[in-house]
């Protein structure tokens, strides 16, 4: 394949850890090596707003920090593309004091209120001081996505009857949309949204470059494909639909090939898009919800990336790709790696993918040594055990919070199901197996490295936590916690003093402290109350 001359870009999500000016270089120099000509950088809280410093986080960089980091990436030749996130995800600014009062309703803490031109004039002031401090060429993101809460506008009830939610979704997003353009860049927004209410799409302004998000998606052909506002839908399920969702289906996902094997085709929301006249930007994910806290899981992300990266890369009206990276996930990105490279290898090379030949291309271009092994590796860290996964920890430590006992509405949950609780800890059981596979054959990796040996210290980490939490799960449910709390504690603390140790190479001190939190802190609580309740 010639090389390609599209937009290709990582996402430098800055939401939750903040990386050091040094470990930011680092990924800049890696990201060029592979051919990556751009980076949307998510600034979320860690950028110092000049009007409002009550936003900023402490570990945001400095100037100074920030201005380094935009010349290594511009000595590299990578284009900066700033998001700040516009309507949704913005607990950020929403949760700060004095700031509840731009929110859509009291109790939904991450989602602006549409209706108000305060808090529109609030996010056009942060957008010009980002595109002021960090002089994009061409493009600016406003995010845009998972606005959950929007229907509860009291002062767009009538905007939500005339024109629905997506109606007054677009009453906030075109002002912003026409502001950056003011500024003189064209908009990026995500899909979800518009296309969870495609009725509003035709008033999206065409010169927007809309980011197509699909995370699920593994080729050009599958068996379910994801449908905005249906959730997942195999063939079977869209013949029992009806009207305009079964019509855009039909003429976009469904053809000659799905009737006689049951097949869909591959990123259709990509072709939708095309069709209205947008220019279309794939993203698909090197990390995202379903990952482990430990490692990502390549056997998702490297596919996705891959075939995301080649339907930009063939596509008339693909204007680029994105490789979004959530740091809501908090495996590290060292390794994420993996999945990266694959989208990098489907711009250079036309072969079909084929995992195991990307890994060990990977390995030799990454470690300096073919290390085959780390296939099996990868795919061994990416079972998941209870409580293992950011979202159910987060959820678990909710409960907590509020006096209930996560551990019983596990078993709750079990015991409701037809394989039950044995079957379940006879799972675990095979996982820790896995998981000790899994850290030896990193470990032997790591030595055979020629290059970069200290990356697999992460992926080592990744696979001693999940053995943690394996274990820790065991305990849970043969209510154990409480006899086996010395010898779980004391591996808990020489766990995060090893996660302390390794993330302060990359990250700002406080940031270690929020990683260890979400990666220890619910299972300390467990153990510390299970060790007073017995």
């Amino acid at each position: 394949m010639a090389e390609s001359k599209i937009l290709f870009a990582y996402h430098l999500d800055l939401k939750r850890a903040m990386p050091t000016t040094e470990y930011v270089k680092r990924i800049v120099g890696q990201l060029a090596g592979w051919g990556f000509n751009a980076i949307v950088m998510e600034l979320e809280n860690k950028f110092r707003f000049r009007n409002h410093p009550m936003i900023s986080h402490p570990s945001a960089p400095t100037e100074t920090e920030l201005q380094e980091m935009l010349e290594a990436m511009r000595a590299k030749g990578i284009e900066v593309i700033p998001l700040i996130q516009t309507l949704g995800h913005a607990e950020y600014v929403l949760t700060k004091p004095g700031y509840e009062q731009f929110r859509v309703a009291p109790d939904v803490e991450a989602v602006y209120d549409p209706m108000s031109d305060k808090a529109k004039a609030l996010i056009k002031d942060l957008i010009d001081d980002a595109i002021d401090r960090l002089k994009p060429k061409r493009f600016f993101h406003v995010g845009g996505d998972e606005t959950h809460g929007l229907e509860k506008s009291e002062a767009g009830k009538a905007i939500i009857e005339k024109e629905g939610v997506g109606g007054l979704y677009l009453r906030h997003m075109l002002p912003i949309l026409e502001h950056v353009r003011s500024r003189g860049l064209r908009p990026m927004i995500w899909c979800d949204i518009l296309l969870a209410h495609p009725e509003v799409v035709e008033r999206v302004p065409r010169d927007t470059v809309i980011c197509d998000w699909d995370y699920w998606t593994g080729g050009f052909r599958t068996h379910q494909t994801h449908v905005w506002g249906q959730g997942r839908l195999d063939w079977a399920a869209i013949q029992k639909l009806s009207g305009p969702t079964r019509d855009l289906l039909d003429r976009f996902a469904v053809d000659n090939h799905t009737r006689q094997d049951g097949t869909l085709r591959g990123f259709f929301y990509f072709d939708v898009l095309a069709d209205r006249g947008f220019e279309v930007m794939t993203c698909s994910a090197a990390r995202c919800y379903g990952d482990n806290v430990g490692v990502a899981d390549h056997g998702v992300h490297m596919p996705n990336a891959f075939h995301s990266a080649r339907k930009a890369a063939t596509s008339e009206r693909g204007i680029g790709n994105l490789v979004t990276s959530w740091a809501v996930r908090h495996d590290h990105p060292e390794t994420t790696w993996p999945a990266v490279f694959a989208a990098a290898a489907a711009l250079r090379q036309e072969q079909p993918f084929d995992r195991e030949k990307l890994i060990r291309a990977f390995t030799k271009d990454f470690f300096g040594r073919e290390l085959p092994e780390l296939s099996e590796a990868a795919k061994l860290a990416a079972e998941k055990v209870p409580f293992s996964e950011s979202w159910s920890i987060l959820n678990a430590k909710a409960t907590l919070t509020k006096g209930g006992d996560p551990i019983a509405e596990l078993k709750a949950q079990l015991e409701g199901q037809p394989s039950g609780l044995k079957a379940e800890l006879d799972r675990i059981g095979l996982c820790r197996k896995g998981f000790d596979r899994c850290r030896t054959m990193l470990s032997l990796a790591k030595r055979r490295a020629a290059a970069n040996a200290d990356s697999l210290d992460f992926w080592v980490e990744g696979a001693e936590l999940m053995s943690f939490y394996a274990d820790f799960a065991t305990a849970a449910l043969r209510d154990t916690l409480a006899a086996q709390g010395a010898d779980l504690q004391k591996r808990l603390r020489e766990l995060r003093g090893h996660t302390a140790e390794l993330f302060g190479r990359t990250y700002h001190p406080s940031s270690v402290v929020e990683e260890l939190d979400l990666r220890y802190g619910l299972h300390e609580a467990l153990l510390q109350r299970a060790s007073t309740t017995s």
